[in-house]
């Protein structure tokens, strides 16, 4: 599952692109920044949270597939206003663009 093609019945996440980065936003209400885990493991970046109040117990895990050409240093992450936003910088790869001419047949 690659990151601009996933797909979720869930309205927790949303996923963007610009010209310079990848973000992912993901809905997580009541919770400090402290609260999330997030590594990158290979090709994929996992997600977690695990929050405890004294009469519950939240905890959930996402996985997202990469695009290949992303700075994987540069991956920053903060929490605010109850939504984590992760901004995946692309490489310098990534961010150029060719335009394709089209041409008139007859």
């Amino acid at each position: 599952m690659n990151l601009l093609n996933y797909y979720t019945r869930q309205n927790d996440i949303n996923i963007k692109e610009n010209e310079e980065n990848y973000v992912i936003e993901l809905l997580a209400p009541a919770r400090k920044a402290e609260d999330f885990n997030i590594e990158v493991k290979g090709d994929h970046i996992i997600i977690e949270s695990e929050k405890e109040t004294t009469f519950s117990f939240t905890s959930f895990k996402k996985s997202f597939l990469l695009p290949e050409q992303i700075d994987k240093e540069k991956i920053s992450a903060e929490y605010k206003a109850g939504v984590l936003i992760i901004e995946i910088p692309k490489s310098e790869i990534a961010k150029e663009k060719q335009i394709i001419k089209v041409k008139e047949s007859n």
